[in-house]
C-alpha cells in the first residue's frame, strides 16, 4: 500500500525534471548529461525520455507493469524515497 501511495504522490508532484532526476537518468545514465544550457533536462516531443514522461503521466500503473525488472528496482528507489520523507 505504501509504495501504491508513493507512486500516486510521484505522478502528482513530479514534474519532467523530477522525473529525470529521481529516476530516468538513475536507470539510463547515457541522459545524464541531456540538458540545455541551463542545466534542465530537454524536453523534446517524440525522443525516448519524453515518450516515457508521457507514458507515466498518461497511465502510471501501465507504465510500471510494462518495465522489465532492471528499470522496475530503479523505478521502485525512487518512489520509495517519497515514503521516507
Amino acid at each position: 500500500m505504501k509504495l501504491l501511495r508513493a507512486l500516486q504522490e510521484a505522478w502528482v508532484s513530479w514534474d519532467y525534471q523530477h522525473f529525470m532526476e529521481q529516476f530516468f537518468v538513475n536507470r539510463f545514465p547515457q541522459y545524464e548529461d541531456y540538458k540545455d544550457e541551463y542545466g534542465n533536462y530537454k524536453l523534446v516531443k517524440g525522443d525516448y525520455p519524453h515518450e516515457k514522461w508521457v507514458q507515466f503521466q498518461g497511465k502510471p500503473l501501465a507504465y510500471i507493469c510494462n518495465m522489465d525488472d532492471n528499470t522496475l528496482e530503479e523505478f521502485v528507489k525512487a518512489i520509495e524515497k517519497l515514503i521516507k520523507k
